[in-house]
Order: C-alpha cells, then sequence, then structure tokens
C-alpha cells in the first residue's frame, strides 16, 4: 500500500517540524600518574549535553480506508527535551617485574533526560520516561570490566610474548527499529602469544 507521509504525521498529533542537526557538548576531566614506576593509573570521566537530540519514535497509522489494519513508522525528529550521557573510568596497571604486569579497568555510563515531560495524560510518566531512555539508542551497558595478564620477552633470545584479557560487559537494553530485547550479560577471555 501506498501513504500520504502528511497524513502519517497529521494522525500522529505531534507536529514534526523540518529537522535539524544534533547538537553536543562535551565536557571531560582526566588524570593519568604512575607511582614507583610499577603503577599506572587513569581515570577519567565525561559529561555530554544534546540539544536537538535526532531519534526515530514509532508511529502506528491506521489507514482510513482500512481501519483493521495498521501500518508502523518510525521517522526521525529532534526532541525538545535535554538529552544528557555520562560517564567515568578508572584503569590501572601493575608490573610485576621485567617480564610480567596485570591490568584492569572499569568503565561506567549512563543516560538521562532532566526536563522530560510525558505528553500523553494516560500513560504513566515513569513509563513513558523509560520508554523515551531505552529509545536514545546508545545500546552500550552501565557495566563493562576488563582484566589481563601480559607477558613479554620470554625466552633465551626475549622474542615471545603472551597476553591474557578477561573482558565482562554488563546486561543492556537494546534498541533500533526492528525491535527492542535485553541484551544478558556476557563475559569474552581470550589469549594471544606472539613471536
Amino acid at each position: 500500500n501506498q501513504y500520504n507521509m502528511q497524513d502519517i504525521l497529521n494522525a500522529d498529533g505531534r507536529g514534526f517540524e523540518s529537522i535539524q542537526p544534533e547538537k553536543n557538548t562535551s565536557y571531560e576531566l582526566g588524570y593519568r600518574t604512575s607511582l614507583k614506576n610499577r603503577w599506572y593509573i587513569d581515570a577519567s570521566a565525561y559529561l555530554t549535553q544534546y540539544e536537538n537530540f535526532i531519534n526515530r519514535p514509532n508511529i502506528f497509522f491506521t489507514p482510513e480506508n482500512n481501519p483493521e489494519d495498521f501500518q508502523i513508522f518510525a521517522i526521525r525528529q529532534n526532541r525538545p527535551e535535554s538529552v544528557n550521557g555520562y560517564g567515568a573510568g578508572l584503569g590501572i596497571d601493575y608490573i610485576l617485574n621485567y617480564h610480567w604486569s596485570l591490568g584492569a579497568t572499569y568503565d561506567w555510563s549512563g543516560y538521562d533526560s532532566p526536563d522530560f515531560e510525558a505528553s500523553n495524560p494516560d500513560i504513566d510518566d515513569q513509563l513513558e520516561k523509560e520508554a523515551f531512555l531505552r529509545s536514545l539508542q546508545f545500546n552500550i551497558p552501565e557495566h563493562r570490566t576488563s582484566f589481563s595478564l601480559r607477558a613479554k620477552n620470554l625466552g633465551k633470545s626475549e622474542s615471545w610474548g603472551i597476553h591474557y584479557n578477561f573482558r565482562y560487559n554488563g546486561s543492556y537494553d537494546y534498541f533500533s527499529n526492528f525491535g527492542e530485547t535485553v541484551i544478558p550479560a556476557f563475559n569474552v577471555s581470550d589469549v594471544a602469544i606472539c613471536y
């Protein structure tokens, strides 16, 4: 079937405007240091503020000539709400000796829309806000960690190395035009041997 875009927008009632460029301002603070040539520490935090945030809400359109049927459209739009992304990270490396070292990282990230207001009085404000936050499409877990064990200059010729890495991602909401789901927490381990 063919549908007129203006009919779809009028039926939705949100009053879509021509799309404008999305803008963001980011602030980051970080510090890196070493202690006694054995500890290496890297810490950082960031805040990103978005204006004219672009997302794609779903529009449920019922054609006049076929009220039993409906179509779903996802149309890009600027949001009037402010959107904030934020996070922090910490990385630590420890040199055991000339050959061996350990490492660990932790990253935390989140997002919010402090001035979000529900548009539909029939829907609970918190439920609508949660749906909006899921639709931000950052699709990243709130918590991520990694641990590593590294060795270099191994063997008589000091030409061998080995690297073990363990990474953990917490569960998170995944959102796209094709649907939503929860990606469960998972971890990955890998080993590399090099010459």
